[in-house]
């Protein structure tokens, strides 16, 4: 029997859909700690080991329903992130912190885009 390899092996890369660049690379560099690796005009992209992560500039006019994305972060310390970004200034939409399995909190960039923390507690 011929074992076949799976199509989707890892995630490459994640860019996210913004509609003012400075803006969004102040948050995710100020606000959540990311080094920025390159950035121009139209794309921003910030050190995640082999994945690359990045930005992308379109217009909020041209942003269609179902453009922005979900992206969930692995912490050590959930409440540690928690503190830390409401006190720059950050509301979370959601802090499930008594998962079965880890535990969750959901915030959103400056364009609404959905963020999460996860802790792995098992």
């Amino acid at each position: 029997m011929i074992k076949e390899t799976p199509m989707v092996k890892s995630i490459q890369s994640v860019l996210i859909f913004v509609s003012d660049m400075d803006r969004s690379v102040a948050f995710y560099r100020d606000v959540l700690g990311f080094s920025v690796l390159s950035s121009n005009p139209a794309i921003t992209e910030f050190e995640m080991g082999a994945m690359t992560f990045g930005l992308q500039y379109m217009p909020a006019e041209a942003r269609k329903n179902g453009m922005a994305v979900t992206i969930d972060f692995a912490v050590d310390d959930i409440q540690a992130m928690i503190e830390k970004l409401e006190a720059k200034g950050v509301a979370f939409v959601a802090k499930e912190l008594d998962q079965p399995f880890n535990k969750l909190a959901k915030f959103q960039d400056p364009d609404g885009n959905l963020l999460g923390f996860i802790e792995q507690t098992s």
